[in-house]
């Protein structure tokens, strides 16, 4: 009797291993992404979203979509967008806590980018929602770096869908047809915050008030910084995906950096 029951306490033992493995391994992988405008952002979410089975999350996509679809809070900030300045708190951060906890149960790897410069409260916000989905060990941030001239340069010859949100540029990506996107044939535009005179506003924003708020995040969260200005980027989408795909279980301390380091 007595072996019956040691027999039946291992059984439960080795289910309840094997069960919270399974709940583990379903739990999705959060790559959290950020960097000045015009550092490509969108062209590393773009080579996940077409390579890998991903979500992705653009803080400013998100914003374009209330206002194209007039909703009572996209006809609130429609101004503010135009203009470049960043929307309040209690806005952002109500409309990203829908998306991520939708894409948290949609995907297996959920990818954020553009968000937690605009306040000291956006990377303690990520934390605290990541904590509450169980995602502790599985969320990398990645620092994009690029001189602001170069910046400047990419943005003024970027084209957008407005429809779909894929980014062009005149320069380095065009689309086959020109002014029209790949995917839905719709009319590209420049977007109100890509010219000259609002990139440098938005630069200068960058530099002196988002970018140390992002700084956080390197103290929060295991991180990688990479200089998009030397180029090889498809190569660091590779090895990034990799180092994604080996999450929690172990990480390069040569590629990925722990936090606080």
């Amino acid at each position: 009797m007595f072996n019956i029951q040691k027999k039946i306490y291992v059984f439960v033992f080795i289910f309840a291993l094997f069960l919270a493995e399974c709940i583990s391994s379903s739990l999705p992988k959060v790559l959290i992404v950020v960097g000045p405008p015009g550092s490509g952002k969108g062209y590393l979410a773009d080579f996940f979203v077409r390579n890998y089975q991903c979500g992705h999350i653009s803080a400013g996509d998100l914003l374009r979509e209330e206002v194209n679809k007039k909703t009572p809070i996209g006809i609130s900030i429609e101004d503010t967008i135009r203009q470049g300045k960043p929307v309040a708190n209690e806005v952002m951060h109500s409309l990203l806590r829908a998306k991520i906890i939708e894409g948290m149960e949609k995907y297996s790897l959920l990818i954020i980018d553009g968000f937690g410069g605009q306040s000291d409260e956006d990377a303690l916000f990520l934390r605290n929602l990541f904590e509450q989905g169980n995602l502790g060990g599985r969320v990398i941030a990645v620092f994009l770096e690029s001189a602001d001239e170069e910046c400047r340069r990419r943005m003024e010859k970027r084209l957008i869908c407005n429809i779909c949100f894929r980014i062009y540029n005149t320069n380095t990506s065009r689309p086959k047809k020109e002014n029209f996107c790949d995917d839905c044939d719709e009319e590209l535009i420049q977007r109100p915050q890509d010219t000259s005179e609002t990139i440098q506003k938005r630069i200068m924003r960058y530099r002196t008030v988002m970018e140390p708020n992002y700084h956080q995040f390197s103290q929060m969260f295991p991180y990688i910084r990479f200089n998009v200005d030397y180029g090889k980027c498809i190569e660091f989408y590779q090895k990034l995906a990799t180092a994604m795909q080996h999450l929690p279980e172990s990480i390069d301390p040569d590629f990925v950096k722990a936090p606080g380091e």
